[in-house]
């Protein structure tokens, strides 16, 4: 898996913020450099309190396998750690997912929809643990794998783009439609993410990023 792709879809694995000097010199798989904007919003979703204050308890930020003190670890999240949880996932992650999935969208849908993927993964993972279903441990557990899956299928998707010929219209709109079916699972996932946090906080507001193709153009939404 080449390090152009690593540093983007290192979001959509382990549910945490990836070290931001691991953006420096990433681009996306067509060669252009991964946005400013992504690059800032790493950096400021590392500084969240809500970050700050679970980062021992998720997954590590280096694309290394959890330690063995966390993978073991049998605990679940209190409900404070829950609200902190929900919190992070709304005002960090998201907002940095969707600006990830607009690098790649410039790029190929070949690319966006295991991304995507990976994201709607990510957030049912994010549930189970919000819900009290799986443990610290077993978040961070699944994370791993998530990471190792994501990554073989964006680096076959990296070789079908090397090596394919020009594609025809159909071919590439059925490409669209398949990044913007994952792309739909993931908005779902975020929603009931949401009714998790309104249960929690009614005076909440949900946000929800939705992200589909028109044309050729990836276009997201956050309302």
């Amino acid at each position: 898996m080449n390090t152009q792709l690593s540093a983007i879809f290192a979001l959509a694995l382990a549910g945490c913020a990836p070290q931001a000097d691991r953006e420096k010199s990433s681009t996306v798989a067509a060669g252009e450099q991964v946005g400013p904007g992504l690059k800032a919003c790493l950096e400021r979703s590392a500084g969240l309190p809500s970050y700050r204050a679970l980062k021992d308890k998720l997954p590590p930020d280096d694309d290394s396998a959890p330690s063995l003190e966390l993978q073991t670890n049998t605990g679940k999240p209190t409900p404070e750690e829950i609200r902190l949880l929900l919190e992070y996932h709304q005002d960090g992650l998201t907002p940095c997912r969707k600006l990830a999935l607009l690098d790649l969208g410039r790029s190929d849908p070949l690319l966006t929809a295991p991304l995507a993927e990976g994201y709607a993964d990510a957030d049912a993972s994010y549930v189970r643990l919000v819900q009290g279903q799986i443990t610290w441990g077993g978040y961070a557990t699944a994370a791993n794998v998530r990471h190792l899956m994501v990554s073989r299928k964006l680096a076959f998707a990296n070789t079908q783009i090397d090596r394919k010929v020009e594609a025809s219209q159909n071919q590439e709109t059925q490409r669209r439609q398949v990044a913007t079916a994952a792309m739909g699972q993931w908005a779902y996932q975020q929603q009931v993410l949401n009714r998790q946090r309104q249960m929690i906080d009614p005076k909440s507001r949900p946000v929800t990023t939705n992200c589909s193709y028109n044309g050729p153009s990836l276009n997201c939404t956050t309302n």
